[in-house]
């Protein structure tokens, strides 16, 4: 529903936001598209759809690679990193 517009927040960026929680926050709309990339590609792996889940990866780590989320612990991770490499290994 919303990729197209994160796939247009990804067009005016050159690198990964960084800053603070706000600073990265204002990219929420591509930060939630590449985590709900994320789930739906461990979930189809998880139910053994391997080429469902490589082309959710795909996308993913092509199309919305600058999004972030929030760990609890006090950082962002980048769910396209690990894209990357589940790609790898299927």
């Amino acid at each position: 529903m919303y990729l197209k517009r994160a796939k247009q927040i990804q067009s005016q960026l050159s690198s990964l936001p960084k800053g603070s929680r706000k600073e990265v926050n204002k990219y929420a709309i591509l930060n939630d598209v590449g985590v709900s990339l994320f789930i739906k590609a461990t979930t189809l792996e998880k139910v053994g759809d391997k080429a469902g889940a490589k082309k959710v990866y795909a996308t993913l780590f092509n199309d919305v690679k600058y999004a972030q989320c929030w760990d609890n612990k006090g950082w962002f991770w980048q769910p396209a990193k690990v894209a990357e490499k589940k790609l790898a290994g299927l």
